[in-house]
């Protein structure tokens, strides 16, 4: 079993398993044609983003993830893909909203807190 590589594993983006990921969010349209803009601070594995993204294609996801490790691990793990509806920018989430204050964008909502809870 030691010389399984995980990174090759299908990971199912269709769902998240009831009681594993908690995450904030407001009233967001959740229909396949959504075209809600998404602010996520904090990647982790990219689970909340990329099943949001699998089951919503047309919303606007934006990660922003301080560690580049982080995005590293998310796609070479976790399956995590990007592309012009979902994104990650790799900088500190704090900078990153006041530098979309000063350019006038407005920012609704942004979720902020994505965590696995493993209970025994």
């Amino acid at each position: 079993m030691s010389n399984v590589d995980t990174a090759k594993w299908d990971i199912d983006k269709s769902y998240i398993f009831p009681g594993k990921a908690v995450f904030y969010c407001d009233a967001v349209e959740l229909s396949r044609d959504s075209r809600a803009k998404i602010l996520m601070l904090g990647l982790g594995g990219g689970l909340i983003n990329s099943y949001l993204h699998y089951n919503f294609p047309k919303m606007s996801i934006t990660v922003v993830e301080i560690s580049a490790t982080m995005l590293y691990i998310a796609s070479k793990w976790f399956g995590l893909e990007l592309d012009e509806n979902h994104r990650v920018v790799v900088t500190d989430g704090v900078d990153f909203i006041q530098e979309q204050i000063k350019k006038g964008n407005i920012i609704k909502l942004a979720t902020i807190f994505a965590a696995a809870l493993w209970f025994t």
